[in-house]
């Protein structure tokens, strides 16, 4: 399967940590059967979760600007011919 996510990179309310319950939470995605495209939407690079997002799932960091029916496309084709494997 295909996830795309988007997102402005920026914390929100976490118990505890937010980066600590990003981390876990992209874990969590991570351990699916999952193709992982990381939409960054956000205004300020340096606001920056996307990046720990998709580090953390093997995705793919995709500005807003770049996102396009064939990164899509190719995620899910990639994610297919994983899955016959």
């Amino acid at each position: 399967s295909v996830v795309v996510l988007v997102t402005d990179g920026r914390a929100n309310v976490a118990d505890g940590s937010p980066t600590d319950a990003t981390r876990t939470a992209a874990r969590a995605l991570a351990r699916g059967d999952t193709r992982v495209i990381v939409v960054d939407a956000g205004d300020d690079s340096r606001a920056g979760l996307s990046e720990l997002v998709a580090s953390e799932t093997d995705g793919e960091l995709v500005d807003l600007e770049s996102l396009s029916v064939e990164t899509v496309r190719a995620a899910t084709e990639t994610a297919a011919d994983e899955t016959e494997r």
